[in-house]
């Protein structure tokens, strides 16, 4: 019971240090993002705290475990719960802003690499790189959720930069349909419709049409529309576990799904 004690004032104290290098030293920033996520992460596995969420009445008491979404809310919740029960400081965003958000960093991928199980070692060791600036995670955790940072698909385990490992996270969190407790990823679908405003305005200007196009955006539009077509195929078939016959289906349904652009073009 002593050893345990004895561990959990050690992450305590350590993860305050952690934070403060974050802020102080510059040289070893990595390292000690990436500290702090691993310090947090150790408190949430071996059950040095318990987090759980309850809404501002203090009712519907739920654990990480049961929550089905995470979002920022639940983020800000769990800082709050981490500093002043079991840092036991107080920190406020007046006075400590900046280590209010060192943590939140760390929570976010902490809690991440908590429910996926990706933390990985090289002999014993979590952290590796010259200055113990970069993280062992499985691959397949990379592959499923950052996939440009491992282009080859390569098997068994990665280093991953404490900026690389944030991303990985937000993307994680984007794909769960969750909240990053941070900048979130950027949607296609904004990008999409505002692009769809455009050529549409600009095609349906009666004083000038296709006024803002030039000689080369046809030729654009074409490599676009290929572009969309095989983008359709593709995300068609990642959620039709590689079904052909799903896929024609659903591309014989698309066209249907798509809405009237003028329903959408802006008024003028």
């Amino acid at each position: 019971m002593n050893k345990k004690i004895d561990a959990i004032k050690k992450n305590k104290e350590d993860t305050k240090r952690a934070v403060d290098k974050q802020i102080k030293w510059s040289v070893t920033y990595g390292n000690a993002r990436l500290n702090t996520t691993l310090l947090v992460h150790e408190a949430i596995t071996k059950g040095y705290i318990k987090l759980e969420y309850s809404d501002k009445d203090g009712n519907n008491k739920k654990t990480l475990n049961e929550l089905e979404l995470i979002g920022n809310e639940h983020i800000r919740y769990f800082k709050k719960e981490y500093t002043q029960k079991y840092l036991g400081v107080t920190w406020t965003t007046k006075t400590h802003k900046n280590q209010l958000d060192a943590l939140g960093d760390a929570l976010k991928d902490a809690i991440v690499l908590y429910q996926t199980k990706s933390l990985e070692e090289d002999e014993g060791k979590h952290l590796d790189g010259k200055k113990g600036d970069k993280l062992w995670v499985k691959s397949k955790f990379v592959t499923d959720n950052n996939p440009n940072l491992n282009p080859n698909k390569a098997k068994g385990k990665m280093l991953l930069s404490f900026s690389q490992l944030d991303e990985t996270c937000r993307n994680y969190y984007s794909r769960q349909g969750k909240g990053s407790g941070g900048t979130a990823t950027i949607k296609l679908d904004p990008q999409i419709e505002k692009l769809n405003v455009a050529l549409v305005n600009d095609m349906g200007d009666k004083a000038n049409p296709f006024l803002k196009s030039t000689k080369k955006t046809q030729e654009k539009l074409v490599a676009l529309s290929t572009t969309i077509s095989n983008y359709i195929r593709e995300k068609i078939l990642s959620t039709s576990n590689g079904s052909e016959d799903t896929l024609e289906d659903k591309v014989k349904d698309t066209p249907e799904e798509i809405p009237n652009q003028k329903a959408i073009v802006n008024v003028q």
